[in-house]
């Protein structure tokens, strides 16, 4: 049997943005979906999207009104928790989001250890990446890895 290896193998940033991009296909906003994962050593630790807290309902009746939705945690937040359910330390990891970074995720972000930042699209804001950067996290934007 020949064995044939592809040569448009996706590079680990791609694998890992476009696995954040399905996780955001199951966030529970109706403003805003956001899928979030965190690697290290070129495998997936933790993955999650933005949504209301475990064994809640999915909608916050201030999501109705496209308000903030204040029962519902960001895409980051999720899978810094999920790699702490698991017991899964995330220092050293690379965290890839659909999303920049708000100012609460990026505090976040900096607390558990994660030494890189991948997004795709901005946010609202840029606080949460400079904050980041401040603290000495790799922040990327996608796009610029893709040229």
């Amino acid at each position: 049997m020949t064995s044939t290896m592809r040569t448009n193998r996706p590079s680990f940033d791609e694998l890992f943005m476009r696995t954040a991009e399905l996780w955001s296909e199951r966030a529970t906003c109706p403003r805003l979906s956001v899928g979030a994962v965190i690697a290290k050593d070129e495998y997936i630790i933790a993955a999650s999207f933005n949504g209301a807290p475990r064994n809640l309902p999915h909608r916050d009746p201030e999501c109705s009104n496209n308000l903030r939705c204040a029962r519902s945690s960001h895409a980051e937040e999720n899978s810094i928790y999920q790699a702490a359910r698991l017991g899964t330390s995330t220092v050293g990891t690379t965290l890839y989001s659909t999303h920049a970074a708000c100012y609460p995720c990026a505090r976040s972000i900096l607390q558990v250890g994660i030494e890189r930042f991948v997004y795709k699209d901005e946010y609202r804001t840029s606080t949460g990446l400079d904050l980041l950067r401040e603290g000495g996290v790799i922040v990327e934007r996608y796009s610029d890895l893709t040229e």
